[in-house]
């Protein structure tokens, strides 16, 4: 009984005061969007449609999660080549 008396102490419940997160819940969530931004790809990118061959063209794949996210970056790295590198 003590015993779980002290891991109830030591759990975190994260409730929000005044609508407001806890501060050490913000910096949680920070850091774990910090490092998920943090995704390296690689250069030259393989196209969306050969990196995930498994997702049809209108799957929700593109729209949300790895392909929306893979999308993004190949659109910003296509973008940045000359007009002869995107005609290869």
């Amino acid at each position: 009984m003590a015993e779980d008396q002290q891991h109830r102490n030591s759990t975190k419940s994260w409730e929000s005061v005044d609508g407001k997160l806890p501060s050490d819940l913000k910096e949680l969530l920070r850091a774990k969007i910090y490092s998920s931004s943090q995704i390296v790809y690689p250069d030259p990118m393989v196209a969306p449609w050969l990196q995930f061959p498994e997702y049809a063209r209108s799957s929700m794949g593109w729209r949300m999660g790895g392909g929306e996210d893979y999308m993004f970056a190949f659109r910003t790295w296509f973008k940045a080549l000359d007009r002869a590198a995107q005609g290869n």
